[in-house]
């Protein structure tokens, strides 16, 4: 199941149908923790990127497609890179 947030991306709920909390992983392939997303609900959980997302107003367009944690969505959102310091 997914829905929308105030930050425009699709927030993907892992506890419902068809997507498993243990499958899901960050798409950053340098993420310190690819399988781990927050509490893994609401807007602390997996970003799904749409075109309709907006967050940090960054052009999120060369993602659009890819699932995030949110600490790889933020880190995008706040800083335009998904490198960390």
């Amino acid at each position: 199941r997914r829905w929308g947030n105030r930050w425009g991306s699709g927030v993907i709920d892992s506890r419902s149908g068809g997507q498993n909390a243990k499958s899901m992983r960050c798409s950053y392939e340098l993420c310190a923790t690819p399988h781990h997303s927050g509490r893994g609900d609401g807007e602390h959980g997996w970003k799904l990127v749409t075109a309709q997302t907006r967050a940090g107003n960054r052009d999120w367009t060369e993602l659009i497609g890819r699932v995030f944690c949110n600490a790889c969505f933020m880190q995008f959102a706040t800083r335009g890179t998904l490198e960390r310091p």
